[in-house]
């Protein structure tokens, strides 16, 4: 997961967490990992290595066992609310269903930094049927419909049914908000300059804008910064208070 990633996961651990809080995950004596209800009650067996921290969403957890023949490495698969598996134990890591799918990664593995590199990501459904096979190097939860995935050094965008619907040719995106997306092609390790594109890749804010991170709308206004101020704008790019 990369610096993208993370701070796209932290915008949505609140609402995960609300819809994940009456099932929490927990260690037992056996040195395993299971769920607990609100009240303290097992829900699960207590049977694996890891458990995602994003614990239940959309109704289902990902979690992991210790790979054969290793006692670092591990492979991911998913269970519901019963415990019942719902995705075998086949991959190296996993990001949380979002929108009905998830991405998944073959190949991959964690570094002595413990940062994920390697492998490529895969899209699967509830039922484990794979809807796009290994091909990208890094991937963002789907919002609106569309995900970033990014392809040798560049991000566009794939819907669900595994289509680039936006070309694989930005250096960052941002996540979609509001029929809208931040994206850049500028390369810098200060302020990026980013536009506003529609989910046809057309652009609909062409005025670049300075920042680290890629803005979003918020009821129909977004927060940006130019030549050092500050201010807010719309949807169609006017200046607004």
């Amino acid at each position: 997961m990369n610096t993208k990633k993370i701070f796209t996961v932290c915008l949505m651990l609140m609402g995960v967490a609300l819809q994940a809080q009456e099932l929490a995950k927990f260690k037992a004596d056996n040195g395993k990992w299971g769920f607990i209800d609100e009240t303290g009650n097992q829900v699960t067996n207590f049977l694996y290595d890891e458990v995602s921290n994003y614990g239940f969403n959309e109704g289902i957890a990902f979690v992991a066992i210790k790979a054969q023949h290793s006692d670092i490495d591990l492979k991911w698969g998913a269970i519901n609310k019963t415990g019942a598996e719902i995705l075998s134990f086949q991959y190296d890591n996993a990001f949380l269903f979002s929108e009905g799918v998830a991405w998944v990664n073959l190949g991959g593995r964690y570094d002595d930094q413990y940062y994920f590199t390697g492998g490529k990501w895969a899209l699967v459904d509830k039922k484990g049927k794979e809807r796009i096979a290994p091909k990208y190097d890094d991937t963002d939860a789907f919002s609106e419909g569309l995900a970033a995935v990014k392809l040798n050094g560049k991000w566009g965008f794939v819907n669900q049914e595994g289509k680039e619907t936006i070309p694989i040719q930005y250096y960052m995106v941002g996540t979609f908000s509001e029929g809208l997306v931040a994206v850049t092609k500028s390369e810098t390790t200060k302020d990026f300059q980013w536009i506003f594109v529609d989910k046809k890749d057309k652009t609909a804010i062409p005025t670049e804008f300075e920042g680290v991170f890629a803005p979003v709308f918020k009821d129909s206004k977004a927060k940006l910064r130019k030549d050092g101020k500050t201010f807010y704008i719309d949807k169609t790019g006017k200046e607004i208070k």
